[in-house]
């Protein structure tokens, strides 16, 4: 019995024989009790004092104690006039049992589960030591498991706490959001039937991962586009799901997440920033481009016009900033922000390129499996390979790496988040995105 394992033989011993005296389901507490209400809900209780105890005039919260992992226990000490904490996670809807495997004999305590608002989610009171009671996700990520005895003037004591999954078991899913980010002339949905990310957060929920896929002004610099992706950040924390998050950018959206991280993350909630093609160092092709639209009399204002028109049409603000998002993107522009916008040393920093093939490169594509670059694209990649080398048709492999260099897809720029209009030849993102998620959840 695994709870044998996690209890002690002491404790397995007397739980054994009350379920063998009073059955199972006086044991487990299966309906707990549910309200909104906040982490002090318990703390303004009046109970007489013992005689051995001193007085408090209520519970302080110590500081977070040590993750508890499934099939995992936690051993520590409560001081007196403080209540405990331990985060826990697991996907929407699995069901976990929380035994109580250590407590003084003579107490009784509660337990809440809070959101990161402090909101309660669930309670238990009246548990003794070796009760346990069971409780079901309503959503995929992390809570707070908060303990405290129901005598708030109760001696300090030494407490054990344990977590095994009972059904809904399958995944575990991770502790912090993954929040993917779309890259320029991007948004979430086209007119609500395109995604994106296509298909992505479909996959992933299932999985125990809590998706976001949030949009941002498709024609804007960086340092814009990443105000606007902190303001889904913060609508995200004050629902009181999450605490850190894990950001994925696909093309500029990459270059948007390490703008945030590093100056639009005060309280340090970024755990990582995940790129895929990303001109991290610009591209030799934006600086052709960017030439001709300044040797141009009226180009420019037509892509501008165009650009607040498309723009018009997904939802989003017409003001775009088309020009100003190009140069940034300029190798002389990308120098200029990679110098603005170091690394923090406690981020976790990944890339990844995508690599295609001209249709008549039969060596290439067979080296690839298959992969050939998606029509529209046949001309920026041979414009890219020759000036760069390898690449996705817009992006190359040397400007796509920053921070750790996890490798390269065979997939042009359009296959690298599914889109229908680019069908993959042989590139499965959505087993590509559920690998990375679980490394995501490894860091954690």
């Amino acid at each position: 019995m695994i709870w044998c394992m996690l209890a002690g033989l002491l404790a397995c011993s007397e739980s054994s024989t009350k379920e063998e005296t009073a059955g199972l389901a006086t044991d487990v507490v299966t309906e707990p009790t549910t309200r909104p209400s906040t982490s002090s809900s318990n703390t303004d209780a009046t109970v007489t004092t013992s005689a051995s105890s001193t007085p408090c005039d209520g519970l302080v919260q110590a500081s977070e104690g040590d993750y508890l992992g499934w099939t995992k226990r936690v051993e520590s000490a409560r001081a007196q006039c403080e209540a405990v904490a331990h985060a826990f996670h697991a996907p929407q809807g699995t069901q976990m049992e929380i035994g109580l495997l250590d407590w003084p004999a003579d107490q009784t305590a509660q337990l809440q589960v809070l959101d990161w608002n402090g909101a309660e989610v669930a309670s238990w009171n009246g548990l003794m030591t070796g009760e346990r009671v069971t409780f079901t996700f309503p959503w995929s990520g992390e809570l707070l498991l908060r303990l405290a005895p129901e005598d708030i003037h109760a001696e300090a004591n030494d407490y054990s706490l344990g977590l095994l999954c009972e059904s809904g078991c399958e995944h575990e899913g991770s502790r912090y959001p993954l929040v993917f980010m779309h890259g320029m002339a991007g948004t979430d949905s086209w007119l609500s039937l395109v995604d994106y990310w296509w298909q992505v957060p479909n996959h992933l929920e299932p999985l125990g991962y809590a998706v976001h896929t949030p949009a941002v002004d498709p024609f804007q610099t960086s340092p814009v586009r990443a105000e606007q992706w902190s303001v889904h950040l913060d609508t995200l924390y004050a629902s009181g799901r999450a605490r850190r998050v894990h950001l994925f950018g696909h093309s500029q959206g990459g270059l948007d997440a390490r703008w945030l991280a590093t100056h639009l993350d005060p309280d340090r909630r970024v755990v990582s920033v995940t790129t895929m093609a990303t001109p991290h160092r610009g591209s030799q092709t934006v600086d052709v481009l960017s030439g001709l639209l300044e040797s141009s009399l009226i180009a420019d204002d037509i892509l501008e016009a165009m650009a607040d028109i498309y723009a018009s049409w997904v939802g989003l603000a017409a003001d775009q900033e088309l020009l100003d998002q190009l140069a940034s993107m300029t190798t002389s522009g990308a120098d200029a922000f990679n110098a603005a916008t170091p690394d923090r040393p406690d981020v976790t920093y990944a890339s990844w390129a995508g690599i295609t093939c001209n249709p008549l490169d039969l060596i290439c594509s067979l080296s690839r499996d298959g992969e050939t670059v998606f029509a529209p694209l046949i001309t920026s990649h041979l414009t890219l390979q020759l000036l760069e080398g390898d690449n996705d048709g817009l992006v190359s492999e040397d400007s796509a790496k920053w921070g750790t260099y996890m490798g390269s897809v065979n997939a042009d720029h359009l296959d690298e988040v599914g889109h229908l209009i680019g069908i993959p030849d042989s590139f499965d993102h959505l087993a590509f995105y559920a690998d990375e998620a679980s490394r995501l959840a490894d860091l954690e």
